[in-house]
């Protein structure tokens, strides 16, 4: 009798399996993402809808790069350290220009990686069930969601007792700073401002590239400007 009670209280008992899926778009809201990491299942380079304006940017970028250069190799009167502090500047701020023109702004790895939950009647443990019966039961009581981590976390109570947003288009909750770019038509973590000359917006991933980008920019003109002082008045 009570092995009956035991059988019936296994059957009677729901569980659930959870896996995990990884989506790899080409194109999420009005962001193109390329070259995806393994490990994060996020997009190292993006590419914002306002490329168009990235464009003339990049162009007069290079052309200041190379009248930079140019301007450096042919002061004669400059000693090699001055310019050597000037090319190790150039190549930090291409690497600051380059990650926020094509890294990752901040976009929230909810949209790439989904949780899919499996529940199931039984238990998976019990051997002495037939595959066959086990099958039915899984399909005909039990389903298979597609649902998103920022959803299950709402389920399970983790937002409970606090403001917490919640973007309806992109389906996943929004945390302090995170905003839906209207121009992306995607949610960004860290959101600073949309930037049509980066072509994207200015987020938790790109932020600090960003500044350091214009910051360097800016010494960097000063520091030639005063090269160039030098090396028609003072040699």
């Amino acid at each position: 009798m009570s092995n009956s009670l035991d059988n019936q209280s296994q059957q009677n008992t729901t569980l659930n399996f959870t896996t995990f899926r990884r989506y790899q778009p080409k194109m999420i809201g009005n962001v193109y993402c390329y070259w995806y990491n393994k490990n994060t299942s996020q997009p190292r380079i993006t590419i914002g809808p306002t490329w168009m304006f990235a464009v003339p940017v990049f162009i007069a970028a290079l052309v200041m790069l190379f009248c930079f250069i140019q301007g450096l190799l042919y002061m004669n009167k400059i000693g090699m350290i001055l310019k050597s502090i000037a090319f190790v500047m150039i190549g930090f701020n291409l690497q600051s220009y380059f990650y926020t023109l094509l890294g990752n702004q901040g976009l929230p790895k909810e949209l790439f990686i989904r949780q899919d939950i499996l529940a199931t009647q039984g238990d998976s443990l019990n051997a002495s069930s037939s595959s066959s019966s086990s099958n039915n039961s899984r399909s005909a009581n039990n389903s298979f969601k597609d649902v998103s981590l920022g959803s299950i976390d709402m389920e399970n109570g983790y937002s409970s007792g606090l403001q917490n947003r919640r973007c309806e288009i992109c389906d996943i909750r929004q945390e302090e700073n995170d905003y839906h770019c209207r121009a992306c038509a995607v949610c960004v973590r860290g959101y600073h401002h949309h930037c049509v000359f980066f072509s994207k917006c200015i987020g938790e991933g790109n932020t600090q590239s960003f500044f350091h980008t214009l910051i360097l920019l800016v010494v960097l003109t000063c520091y030639y400007t005063a090269l160039v002082i030098l090396e028609q008045v003072y040699f």
